[in-house]
């Protein structure tokens, strides 16, 4: 076992007993683990998808550690948590891409420029949750947290000038933090005192980067281009009491 995700295990065995503890002598303390799915829509940034639900679609995953204290009908919530986003690696389009020179002729058939997103980030979720009707529930808040934005490229552009044939290759990793408040609301199902449904939508904020190659520069004009995006997110959640 890493040392790093022992680490993880050790803490969430600590902080599972401390809470238990918390709770039996205060029983307006409550505990849970979420186990969250979501999914967005990735038209702003293609290459988010990661093929199982369509092109324009992202499917992603987190968990959740969250503490809950009664205040008048509801309870104000706490929780820690990490969430990802990772899609499949996709095409760029090298007829559309900006040329330095005169009479200069993209080689598309020969080319190549493949690119890879991903949103990632630990947060601490802030918000109220209060009963509605029967089983149900509704929450809202504020998500913090830094939501890192990776893009990977990796690309090989041939063509013709005036000058001649011409090969450019070209390498970028680059990543962008934002640290915007991300706001939240849903419902939650309740099944019984141990468990319960989640089901609502992040508006996730973050900053996304794309990697910009000038053909027939030897790279010397590339530059990268940065989008504040804020993305509603579907989320779903299944809730463990304890």
């Amino acid at each position: 076992m890493k040392p790093r995700f022992g680490s993880a295990l050790m803490g969430l065995a600590v902080f599972i007993l401390g809470t238990a503890s918390l709770r039996a002598e205060d029983p307006g303390l409550s505990c849970s683990l979420k186990l969250r799915g979501l999914v967005s829509s990735t038209s702003s940034d293609q290459g988010m998808s990661n093929g199982v639900l369509g092109n324009n679609l992202a499917m992603g995953a987190g968990f959740g550690l969250e503490l809950g204290y009664a205040l008048g009908p509801g309870r104000i919530t706490g929780e820690l948590g990490y969430t990802v986003q990772s899609g499949d690696a996709f095409l760029g389009n090298t007829g559309d891409m900006r040329t330095y020179g005169s009479g200069v002729v993209i080689d598309s058939a020969n080319s190549v420029d493949s690119r890879k997103n991903k949103v990632e980030g630990l947060h601490l979720r802030l918000g109220y949750e209060a009963p509605w009707t029967g089983s149900l529930s509704w929450r809202a808040g504020l998500q913090f947290g830094g939501n890192k934005f990776t893009h990977q490229v990796l690309g090989n552009v041939n063509g013709t000038s005036a000058a001649g044939s011409f090969s450019d290759s070209y390498f970028y990793v680059g990543s962008k933090t934002a640290s915007t408040p991300s706001p939240f609301a849903g419902l939650t199902y309740k099944f019984d005192e141990a468990s319960s449904f989640e089901f609502g939508v992040l508006f996730l904020s973050y900053t996304s980067l794309s990697y910009q190659h000038v053909a027939n520069t030897q790279n010397q004009f590339d530059s990268v281009t940065t989008s504040d995006r804020i993305v509603p997110n579907l989320e779903i959640a299944y809730v463990f009491r304890f």
